[in-house]
């Protein structure tokens, strides 16, 4: 799934967060099959430029849409296209430049997994058919205690509480459901115990407020992208000037360019009955692999590093 923004009238909500969100024809389709039957949306909700983001009158969305049924596609060829049909903004009524205008919109549009930071300036995806109530929430913004580029300590804890892990993270981007760090290469990772280590990579993590995991971008020399890895673990929980999760034990792994693989399976094992993890709950471990497999599968390294 990825994840877009939508704006609605505020009281449009109650109904679409019950039937699901439609497309409407409330926008031209300037003769482009693309822009028929389809949802508007944003990549981030600071992408808006209808000015709902400013409107005490609208509410922002989040959406979980399937990539394959997603096209970014460049607002300002769309904007030109729709002046020079309408003789309006500015422009004059000259039907020949619309179409030419309308035609650069549709070639140059890309599927969202290709997209690449900066490509538009005014990127908006365009999302063919419904979106289930079920894959909608608000995107008000939390009352999380942390802020954009303070320092924290992150500390995983085992399934009893136990800490087994700490460093310092710097917060990059803190969003409604999602807050993300970044660790430079060199690292000094504590353990109890044992002695301190310095990672070798830089590492952008990314927690999620609700979801049974969390993802570690890993990087080689700052830069260059090397795989991510995905720890099964409780949502994460947010304190003044830390992070913490419980860690379940099984991971999913993926280098750069390879098939995806779940990890440390006997590790598992050995924490299902150290700490006595029910059958419901083991089952709930499993069904967090296979979706952060499919996460894996469709994360797009360079909207999520560039829009940082």
């Amino acid at each position: 799934m990825v994840e877009l923004f939508h704006y609605t009238r505020k009281g449009l909500v109650a109904p679409i967060m019950t039937h699901g969100l439609f497309p409407s024809a409330r926008f031209h389709d300037l003769g482009l099959d693309m822009r028929r039957n389809v949802i508007y949306c944003w990549l981030a909700p600071d992408d808006d430029r209808m000015g709902y983001r400013e409107n005490p009158d609208y509410v922002c969305l989040k959406a979980q849409v399937e990539p394959d049924r997603c096209l970014v596609a460049d607002m300002d060829l769309a904007t030109l296209a729709y002046q020079h049909l309408r003789g309006v903004g500015g422009k004059e009524r000259d039907p020949e430049k619309a179409r030419w205008f309308a035609e650069q919109y549709r070639s140059t549009a890309v599927p969202v997994a290709q997209y690449r930071p900066g490509l538009f300036a005014a990127p908006e995806v365009l999302v063919k058919g419904a979106v289930p109530a079920g894959r909608l929430s608000s995107a008000a913004a939390p009352d999380l205690p942390l802020s954009e580029g303070e320092l924290v300590r992150i500390t995983a804890l085992r399934a009893d509480g136990t800490p087994y892990r700490w460093w310092e993270a710097r917060v990059e981007r803190v969003t409604p459901d999602c807050v993300v760090t970044y660790a430079p290469a060199g690292c000094v990772v504590h353990h109890p115990g044992a002695a301190d280590w310095q990672s070798t990579g830089a590492v952008r993590t990314f927690y999620w407020t609700d979801r049974p995991y969390n993802l570690n971008e890993i990087y080689q020399r700052d830069r260059e992208a090397s795989g991510l890895y995905v720890h099964i673990a409780s949502p994460a929980q947010f304190i003044a000037g830390g992070i913490t999760y419980h860690d379940y034990e099984l991971d999913v792994n993926q280098h750069v360019g390879q098939a995806a693989e779940v990890l440390d399976e006997d590790e598992f094992a050995e924490a299902a009955r150290k700490y006595g993890y029910s059958p419901e709950f083991q089952a709930e471990c499993r069904g967090a692999v296979q979706e952060a497999l499919r996460l894996v599968d469709t994360w797009i390294w360079p909207y999520r590093t560039g829009a940082l």
